[in-house]
C-alpha cells in the first residue's frame, strides 16, 4: 500500500500523517468502504495483524515528558518504531490525564477505585455504575415477559 506512505512526512523523529484527521488528532484513510486509523494501519502494514484484545499505543508520547496529554501531535503518527500492541489498562496507563475522558465514563459518572473494575478478557476499564444500570435494565425486560 504505497499510497499510504505518500501521505506521510517522515521528515522528523515522529512521522506525520498529513491526511484526514479527526477532532482528537488522529489520522484516518477510507479501506473498503470503513474508516480506518492510520496509526492502525501503520501498525498492521510492518508488523502484521494487532492481535486480539489488544490496542495500538503511541509510544512516543508515552515517553514525551514534555506532552501535556490531550489532543496532542503523537496521535498522528504513524512511525511504526513508535507504535506498540498493548492492553486498554496499559495504554491508559501510560497516558496523561488532559481531559476528563480518563476521570469520567462516557455517562459522566466518575471513575473512582470504588466505581471501576477491569474487564479479565482487555483490560478496560468498566464503570461500576453504568454496570449496575445496565443489569437493572436488563432484569427489569426479563420480569416484563
Amino acid at each position: 500500500m504505497s499510497d499510504f506512505w505518500d501521505q506521510v512526512d517522515r521528515s522528523g523523529d515522529c512521522w506525520t500523517w498529513q491526511g484526514n484527521r479527526m477532532a482528537k488528532g488522529y489520522g484516518y484513510l477510507r479501506v473498503d468502504g470503513r474508516t480506518v486509523l492510520a496509526h492502525r494501519m501503520a501498525y498492521v502494514l510492518v508488523h502484521g495483524a494487532i492481535p486480539n484484545g489488544l490496542q495500538i499505543d503511541h509510544v512516543c508520547h508515552s515517553t514525551d515528558k514534555s506532552c501535556p496529554g490531550g489532543i496532542c501531535p503523537h496521535r498522528a503518527c504513524v512511525n511504526p518504531a513508535h507504535l506498540e500492541a498493548v492492553t486498554s489498562l496499559e495504554n491508559t496507563s501510560r497516558g496523561r490525564k488532559k481531559d476528563s475522558a480518563l476521570d469520567e465514563c462516557k455517562h459522566h459518572h466518575k471513575m473512582t477505585p470504588d466505581n471501576t473494575r477491569y474487564d479479565k478478557r482487555d483490560g478496560a476499564r468498566v464503570c461500576q455504575t453504568c454496570n449496575r444500570e445496565k443489569v437493572a435494565r436488563f432484569r427489569a425486560r426479563q420480569r416484563g415477559m
